[in-house]
């Protein structure tokens, strides 16, 4: 399966954007250490991280070096299943609002936002690195 998403980036110079196109979006972990081993990936990427990410993302956590759980995150956050059912055009979307308040900083600074398709499996997969996690789905995550 695949989901439609939108993902709103501040503070990146044209050269940033250009490294995007040619390598892809880097969670913020990977961005800080610039190289990984499949080991090291499948290790972080469990549920009490993500739980981390979605629900403690700006608090700081002192195993990782008092930096916040959103700086050292495994994890990339996206708009996946903001959007209203309908046919509306996408800049009407509440996923567009929220991508382009994260692209602004709240609507202060020059942004992008980035659309794409994320590949997701439809159940819980949280240790398969190449597939999204749909954490909005109820019917997989829970309220």
């Amino acid at each position: 399966m695949y989901t439609m998403v939108m993902k709103g980036i501040a503070g990146i110079d044209d050269a940033a954007i250009d490294d995007i196109f040619a390598a892809g979006i880097l969670c913020n972990w990977w961005r800080d250490v610039h190289s990984l081993s499949q080991r090291e990936i499948v290790a972080r990427l469990t549920e009490k991280e993500l739980d981390q990410h979605l629900r403690q993302y700006g608090l700081k956590n002192n195993k990782k070096h008092g930096r916040t759980n959103g700086e050292v995150s495994p994890f990339i956050s996206t708009t996946a299943g903001a959007r209203q059912a309908g046919h509306k055009p996408y800049w009407e979307w509440p996923a567009f609002f929220t991508a382009l308040r994260f692209a602004t900083n709240q609507f202060r600074s020059d942004g992008w936002i980035l659309r794409g398709w994320l590949q997701t499996a439809g159940v819980p997969s949280i240790a398969i690195p190449w597939l999204a996690e749909e954490v909005r789905d109820v019917q997989q995550w829970g309220a």
